[in-house]
């Protein structure tokens, strides 16, 4: 009769072979374990006053420089951060190396209510003035204490809801923000009707601008104006045109000469670019056709193997060109 608690020899061979396996595994999965760590998505939180935030670092598992450019996304109203870094494609970078993604977090009363507050623009975060931009401050600050960065490429982007608070943090932070990207946003409008225009104070130093808007967007009017899409729901909300904010930074840039303009493909996307401007600064207009207040999809414009065909990519190249430079540069 075998006894249930007497061991096989050759079952404690394998059960020791196991046990050598796993040590080894164990052991080296602990010794990756810092890299691994290094490439995953980690969420931050921070207290900013009385209140805490988080936000989303995406930082490459080894970078490519000693110090890699932090580049801020905003997602718009009732999306989040893991949804603007998969729809924005920025989880699918090929050529990311140099760049930490951060991507913060908007308030609201619920997860599927966040939105940022712009000053003439959004919801709860509006309604309760929200200081959104000092969160965005204090969320460089926290960053470039726990990893390298270059302060001279710090840079933001942001869809819609967004776009406003890119537009308006880039604008007061200028000394700091060497590039904004705006996808279907405006950078200056009013809350409603016979409210004032809330308009950013002019830039203290030139910042590269991205801008990208389709002619048929229903909640920023490229044309500027009310949103007869949110009548009823905002009356009287109103915002710039894209030509009234091209004129923005331009102005703010310094920018002289005549523009290179690109006109329209077989997707209806035209490129305009003012490129002599001061401290290197450029102005770059992408506009659509037809889209809507979308994110760009992949762009014929955009199909080299280096672009991936992706707004994003193509946004991250721009911003290479474009470090904070002196103002005699």
């Amino acid at each position: 009769m075998r006894t249930l608690n007497k061991a096989n020899p050759r079952m404690q061979k394998r059960r020791g072979r196991f046990s050598l396996c796993a040590v080894f595994v164990f052991s080296a999965l602990a010794c990756l374990s810092p890299l691994l760590a290094a490439a995953e998505l980690g969420w931050k939180t921070i207290a900013v006053g009385d209140v805490e935030r988080r936000f989303l670092v995406d930082r490459p598992d080894r970078p490519t420089e000693a110090k890699p450019a932090l580049l801020l996304v905003l997602h718009g109203a009732f999306s989040n951060p893991d949804d603007m870094r998969r729809q924005g494609g920025f989880d699918r970078l090929a050529n990311r190396d140099d760049f930490v993604f951060v991507f913060p977090e908007g308030t609201g009363p619920k997860a599927s209510d966040l939105t940022w507050n712009a000053g003439f623009c959004c919801r709860s975060a509006m309604r309760r003035a929200v200081d959104d931009v000092s969160f965005l401050d204090a969320v460089v600050e926290t960053v470039a204490a726990q990893m390298p960065i270059d302060h001279r490429r710090v840079f933001v982007s942001g869809i819609s809801n967004g776009a406003l608070l890119a537009y308006r943090w880039g604008a007061l932070r200028a000394d700091k923000v060497a590039g904004i990207a705006a996808v279907a946003g405006a950078i200056a409008g009013r809350k409603g009707f016979f409210q004032p225009e809330v308009t950013p104070a002019d830039p203290a130093h030139p910042v590269s601008v991205l801008i990208f808007h389709a002619r048929d967007d229903p909640y920023f009017p490229y044309g500027g104006g009310i949103s007869l899409r949110l009548l009823l729901r905002l009356p009287g909300r109103a915002s710039i045109s894209v030509a009234d904010a091209v004129a923005f930074w331009t102005r703010a840039d310094g920018c002289t000469g005549t523009p290179m303009d690109s006109p329209a493909d077989r997707q209806g996307v035209s490129v305009i670019s003012y490129r002599q401007c001061r401290a290197g600064t450029e102005v770059e207009v992408w506009t659509i056709d037809r889209l809507g207040h979308a994110w760009p999809p992949p762009l014929a414009r955009l199909s080299e193997p280096e672009h991936q065909a992706l707004f994003a990519a193509y946004m991250v190249d721009f911003f290479r060109r474009h470090p904070k430079r002196d103002l005699d540069e």
